[in-house]
């Protein structure tokens, strides 16, 4: 569906399908060798501006990575956030099985209500997020996107990435706009589990079109149904 039809939510170019399908190939590219990202996304016309970045565990494994790539024409920055590395402990225990306890989302993002709340590990893997700094100009990502002003600004990320995506979403709108509705933004995730509570959800749904196309996954994947509806996990196959 082309952006006209889509009032409340404005994409740079007027083709939807080019979004999902270049945010997808992003969150692939965000599994590479962080060495190799850079020159991985210039097929696609992007360029990468800050990152990638990364955290890692005493034990030399990373278990948080982002980047940010930029599209020149019509200046469109779009923050790409890593799924779960498979060979992290860190990363399974402490970001996607950490959701017994929730935390106020105002922590991150002053703006939002007292009762959207999120998912521990969800909280845990955002700061994590927050902690990272370009390797060359040791600049947060939040900085940065300060600095360039983007015209349109997007968040990408699959399975942890795509858990995070929503959370990710809310704070930058939080910081830079002010937690308001917006309309030069917009969000991809794939196969990501819940981030947080209704209280969560209803914020986060009132910050762009809630009709907006962003959440893809395959109806056969087990994540999506974490930990919002166990109970259908089950009626999968």
């Amino acid at each position: 569906m082309s952006a006209e039809h889509r009032p409340d939510v404005l994409l740079a170019d007027s083709g939807y399908a080019y979004y999902p399908r270049t945010m997808i190939r992003l969150c692939e590219i965000s599994y590479d060798n962080i060495d190799h990202i850079r020159c991985a996304v210039r097929p696609l016309g992007l360029n990468v501006v800050w990152g990638p970045a990364q955290l890692v565990s005493p034990f030399d494994i990373s278990f948080s990575l982002m980047y940010i790539v930029h599209r020149p024409d019509p200046d469109e920055y779009t923050v790409v956030i890593r799924g779960t590395n498979p060979d992290s402990c860190k990363s399974w225990i402490e970001e996607d099985f950490d959701v017994g306890v929730t935390v106020p989302f105002d922590q991150l993002a002053p703006h939002a209500p007292a009762d959207a709340r999120i998912a521990r590990g969800t909280f845990r893997g955002m700061n994590y997020l927050l902690q990272l700094r370009d390797p060359r100009t040791h600049m947060s990502a939040t900085g940065f996107l300060r600095q360039v002003d983007p015209t349109f600004l997007y968040v990408t990320g699959h399975s942890l990435g795509g858990t995070l995506t929503p959370t990710m979403f809310a704070y930058l709108n939080d910081v830079l706009y002010g937690g308001g509705f917006v309309h030069n933004m917009a969000l991809w995730s794939f196969a990501g589990l819940t981030a947080g509570d209704a209280g969560f959800n209803t914020y986060f749904n009132s910050l762009f079109n809630p009709e907006f196309r962003w959440r893809l996954h395959n109806t056969l994947d087990i994540a999506p149904f974490c930990w919002w509806s166990l109970p259908d996990i089950k009626k999968i196959y």
